[in-house]
């Protein structure tokens, strides 16, 4: 892309690349972008399906929604410092990514931003994000992952059927993990909640089928319905005092679950939250359950 065109007599800087510039151009293969260019545009290279690389210049303060959506043959990007949020959709169905670098300055990734992006196995998270929105790497390859201190909003969904997911590990920023943030991990093994995690959302570990064990920290409060439900490796479970509430199916079908304490502060077992869990031998209840 030239820094500068000549139309009607007259040249003129490129300052941006408009929304859908290049949309479904599926024969474009490599772009190189002018450092006059300070954003790309909505869906500007949507399933450009052909393009291997591109170069974004640290002129460019903002990519739009969708901007590399469905490049299945993008190998590798390179984000410059310039960008402060990765917005919605932005690399979703990139499925030719294998690894990101983002940069120290992004605060916030958005909806779906890396979504279906199935060889993505690799990415470091800086210490500036402290937003990370729904699906973000929901589909990817991701084989572990650390979510820094600085992160203190997780959306629903972040990494479902994240299927080659085996580590986890939570900082001490999240309180709350939503809706199916896990769902469907097969090959999760190991999870490190942070300490000031309060509430385990609905199914936020559902059909996390090689889960074994699971330290539940004393800020805990809430377990949603369905939170374990087929964690069918995991082995012993203790409910710390402060939770006060498990929602219904929580622990069901954990067919390997072996042993269960619950903590002090509950007073009441939801419907079917240890249902045909058939290795059940020991169950420890707290003493204000009625």
């Amino acid at each position: 892309i030239p820094p500068v065109i000549r139309a009607e007599g007259k040249d003129w800087l490129v300052t941006r690349i408009a929304e859908s510039a290049f949309q479904k151009c599926v024969s474009l293969s490599s772009v190189i972008i002018p450092r006059s260019v300070t954003s790309i545009g909505n869906n500007a290279f949507y399933l450009c399906t052909a393009l291997t690389n591109i170069v974004i210049p640290d002129s460019v303060n903002k990519i739009g929604s969708g901007a590399f959506a469905g490049c299945i043959s993008l190998s590798e990007v390179f984000i410059p410092d310039s960008i402060t949020r990765i917005p919605n959709n932005a690399f979703q169905g990139c499925s030719g990514l294998t690894h990101i670098d983002i940069p120290h300055n992004v605060k916030e990734i958005g909806i779906n931003a890396f979504a279906g992006c199935t060889s993505l196995k690799y990415v470091i998270l800086p210490n500036s994000i402290s937003k990370i929105e729904t699906g973000a790497f929901a589909y990817s390859a991701l084989n572990g992952i650390f979510i820094p201190n600085s992160v203190t909003e997780l959306g629903d969904k972040i990494f479902q059927r994240c299927f080659l997911l085996q580590r986890v590990i939570l900082g001490d920023g999240i309180t709350t993990i939503g809706y199916n943030t896990f769902w469907g991990c097969n090959s999760l093994m190991q999870v490190t909640l942070g300490k000031n995690v309060t509430e385990i959302g609905h199914s936020a570990f559902s059909n996390c089928k090689s889960l074994r064990n699971i330290t539940l920290g004393n800020s805990l409060i809430n377990i949603k319905e369905q939170a374990f439900n087929s964690c069918w490796s995991l082995t012993n479970i203790v409910i710390p005092d402060n939770v006060t509430s498990i929602g219904g199916s929580a622990f069901r079908s954990c067919s390997a679950l072996k042993s269960a304490t619950l903590g002090n502060g509950l007073t009441e077992i939801s419907d079917n939250t240890f249902k045909e869990c058939k290795s059940l031998e020991d169950i420890t209840l707290g003493k204000n359950i009625t």
